[in-house]
């Protein structure tokens, strides 16, 4: 647009000079007999010529004063104008070289665009200066344009233009249109975002399909309906291949367990060679017995991340409960279990998630603390936030392997240590991240000062 109003300058100017030159050959004749031709027949002449929007000037230079700045005089001008405002233009030509410029020629024609202030008030456009040179001197037509009525448009900004306004004002209309576009997508979206979270919760039974209101939607809607199923069906298959198969394996490691023990009553006992041996086979039922214990929980541990349950979970009950079913199996060879906790502290998740973090933490504390120790719970709000906290007093992780800990398969158990000859898969604390992360909390752990392991549960507050 801007280089279009360039080009539109250049030819409005072409045809103000050209206009300019038409009325400098129509005055010529007239202007080379000025010697006889009385003053008041040039005002009128030059009357002719000009409007209400149009105003016409007479300078004239003799010859003895070519050259000079000062050599040329308003002879006429229309509409007329007094001598306080001719002298003040004169004044300003002078001082911006214009009369210097055409008193040096007489012969080269003007286009401009030059914004003129009158003494009397008011502005007007200076458009052209067209030279008439006669025997007497060098006479100067000068046409200039009111500002008000400035035609075409010469000297005025481009953005200012009837053309580009009307152009700014379609883009105005497009930018509020894709912008209220763009606002009713976004709520739109949004509202698909909160009916996914609904449907995530368990708090709408409604699927994706049955309350989209968004028409071009409706095709992914009912994909995610589909993915849902899919996913919901994938959870409860594995939970179900998780029992039967845990089932299917037990039941050959009892027989083999009970056929062992057989063995062992009727067994010579005084030959270490039948002890070592069916050692080495009680050993290898009781680590075959963790591990199918172990892969169960895998299973469930991915079905809960396929679909994970959402509802309301009173934790403060939960550990109660969980510390009070460990209590209930202390030993004398066992480290004891404290609890405390907030009252009326709710989180979202599952059940059975809470309960498995609950004790893999405690198991895990009590494994590692010597007999006579202490394990110690602690459940409280910290902000917007739950924490829950499980100290033990064994003898720490080094620096270096603390992020390790949560790692799927990794155990770092010292030898002849509190729960050395257990047998351990390392996926204890790889669940409990899993179900944690899977409810929007985060765990970490960090050694005590004073002695022992530190587990951190952070997990957002219900309501």
């Amino acid at each position: 647009m801007r280089s279009a109003d360039v080009e539109k300058q250049r030819l409005l100017l072409e045809t103000v000079r050209d206009k300019g030159l038409v009325i400098a050959q129509v005055l010529e004749p007239l202007l080379a007999g000025a010697d006889v031709v009385p003053f008041e027949r040039l005002a009128d002449e030059v009357a002719r010529f000009a409007s209400s929007t149009v105003r016409v000037k007479l300078l004239f230079q003799p010859l003895s004063n070519a050259g000079s700045n000062a050599g040329f005089f308003f002879v006429a001008a229309a509409p007329a104008l007094s001598l306080a405002d001719l002298d003040g233009e004169r004044k300003e030509l002078l001082d911006r070289g214009i009369l210097k410029q055409l008193s040096q020629s007489c012969v080269v024609s003007i286009p401009l665009a030059l914004p003129l202030q009158r003494p009397g008030g008011g502005r007007e456009l200076l458009t052209s200066i067209t030279p008439i040179k006669t025997h007497e001197g060098c006479w100067a037509l000068l046409l200039s344009h009111t500002e008000n009525a400035n035609e075409g448009g010469i000297n005025r900004p481009y953005w200012r233009t009837a053309e580009v306004r009307f152009a700014g004002a379609i883009y105005l209309a497009m930018a509020l249109l894709v912008l209220a576009i763009f606002i009713d997508l976004w709520r739109d979206i949004r509202h698909f975002g909160g009916l996914a979270r609904a449907i995530r919760h368990g708090g709408e039974r409604a699927g994706f399909g049955e309350r989209n209101r968004i028409p071009e939607l409706d095709d992914v809607a009912h994909e995610f309906d589909a993915m849902v199923d899919t996913l919901n069906q994938s959870a409860e298959a594995i939970r179900r291949a998780a029992e039967d198969n845990a089932h299917a394996l037990k039941n050959p490691l009892a027989i083999i367990r009970q056929a062992l023990e057989l063995l062992l009553r009727r067994a010579d006992r005084s030959d270490p060679t039948i002890l070592h041996a069916t050692g080495a086979m009680a050993s290898s039922i009781d680590r075959l017995d963790g591990l199918i214990a172990s892969a169960r929980r895998l299973d469930q541990a991915m079905a809960d991340l396929l679909a994970p349950p959402d509802e309301l979970v009173d934790l403060t009950a939960l550990v109660r409960r969980t510390a009070a079913s460990f209590a209930q199996a202390d030993s004398p060879g066992r480290a004891r279990l404290r609890a405390t906790a907030e009252e009326r502290i709710a989180v979202r998740g599952g059940t059975d998630q809470l309960e498995t973090v609950l004790e893999n933490l405690i198991d895990n504390a009590l494994s590692f603390t010597p007999p006579g120790g202490t394990v110690r719970i602690a459940l409280g709000r910290v902000g917007r936030r739950v924490q829950l906290t499980v100290d033990d007093e064994g003898p720490g992780v080094a620096p270096d392997r603390l992020a390790k800990i949560f790692d799927r398969y990794q155990s770092f158990r010292p030898e002849g240590g509190p729960g050395s000859d257990a047998p351990h898969f390392g996926i204890g604390l790889w669940i409990v991240r899993r179900n944690v992360e899977a409810m929007g909390g985060k765990v970490r752990a960090e050694n005590r000062a004073e002695g022992g392991l530190r587990v951190i549960v952070e997990l957002p507050l219900g309501s």
